[in-house]
């Protein structure tokens, strides 16, 4: 049985992930039954009784890359560093790109500098503070920077998480939390699929500078203190 809505696409930079709206009508990908997954070039997908394959040759993806270059405007590139910072609404105009501009440059990125109007100039410092503490850069759509200023921070669905993720139908209401314990930061699976620098995780792990989380097929990027 095919639902209205089924299953979703959704870009992440030059990646493509597949999610999975139909709750029990199933979504399977090379055979599994999937809620959410990084998509590969070859992929088959199975919709009922449809089956698709998802063509993504890296001459594609190289592709994407340099459009994305392109389409920030001349002066600067675009970087995950870049993108994780831009504001909401994108960088379809002027002001936008400034701003994500100058919030590239506070986390490190080589950028042009830009004149700013004094309530964009309050944002982009915001963003400023933010990059000065321990905080985390998430791959969503929009892209988010969270600061870890509380105690614990509680990652997933549910409506009560600290950072409320779209991780799918079979995901759990909660998949993760950070707690703050005097100078260190540490990683708690709660449920579902974590993944700590590539590998999954059970348990608690201490959170070190530049350190990856992955719930379902969103990727966590830790940054410790400036």
């Amino acid at each position: 049985m095919i639902s209205r809505r089924h299953a979703e696409v959704r870009r992440l930079g030059t990646d493509f992930m597949i999610v999975n709206l139909a709750g029990k009508n199933g979504l399977f990908v090379n055979g599994q039954w999937i809620d959410t997954v990084q998509l590969k070039h070859g992929d088959n997908i199975d919709v009922g009784k449809y089956s698709i394959r998802f063509e993504y040759p890296q001459d594609e993806r190289d592709k994407l890359a340099a459009d994305d270059r392109n389409e920030a405007g001349a002066g600067f590139k675009v970087s995950t560093t870049e993108m994780l910072a831009r504001i909401e609404g994108g960088d379809k105009d002027k002001a936008a790109r400034q701003q994500a501009a100058a919030v590239a440059a506070a986390m490190g990125e080589n950028v042009e500098t830009f004149q700013l109007a004094p309530d964009e100039l309050a944002k982009v410092r915001e963003k400023m503070n933010i990059s000065k503490q321990a905080h985390l850069q998430i791959s969503t759509i929009p892209p988010m920077v969270v600061a870890l200023t509380a105690d614990r921070v509680t990652l997933g669905k549910g409506a009560d998480c600290s950072v409320k993720l779209d991780t799918g139908w079979l995901a759990p209401k909660v998949s993760a939390a950070i707690a703050h314990r005097g100078d260190e930061f540490l990683l708690e699976v709660i449920g579902g699929t974590v993944k700590y620098n590539g590998e999954k995780l059970k348990g608690t792990t201490i959170l070190s500078e530049g350190d990856t989380i992955e719930i379902e097929a969103i990727k966590v990027k830790f940054h410790g203190k400036a």
